[in-house]
């Protein structure tokens, strides 16, 4: 009952996976935003310093979508300051047929808390 509440309610959650477990993040009101909240977290740890100098972008949708958001730009910035890679790739069919179409999925490593 509460997946429909939520899918009714247009809210999206960002969910965390580390070390096996996985947890809700954040839950946030709108496709647009949940991209753009994800993104700027990201944007965050690149700043604070990764353990491997990359990040990886998966979209089950169209990658110029992706491309086409302000706080994309604004990761590409802070990437190329702190010499980072970025790596964005359509997701796996089996990702988006698990997950759904538009899943979005950051992946990076870093020592520090997520936040």
């Amino acid at each position: 009952m509460g997946y429909n509440v939520a899918q009714r309610l247009d809210i999206r959650p960002v969910i965390h996976a580390h070390g096996g477990r996985t947890e809700p993040l954040l839950k946030i009101r709108g496709h647009v935003e949940a991209l753009d909240r994800t993104i700027r977290l990201c944007i965050g740890q690149v700043k604070r310093g990764l353990t491997v100098p990359v990040v990886c972008l998966s979209y089950a949708g169209d990658l110029d979508d992706v491309r086409a958001l302000p706080a994309f730009s604004d990761l590409r910035v802070a990437c190329q300051w702190h010499g980072v890679e970025i790596i964005l790739s359509t997701m796996s069919m089996t990702g988006g047929i698990n997950v759904g179409v538009n899943a979005f999925s950051i992946a990076f490593a870093t020592q520090s808390q997520i936040a």
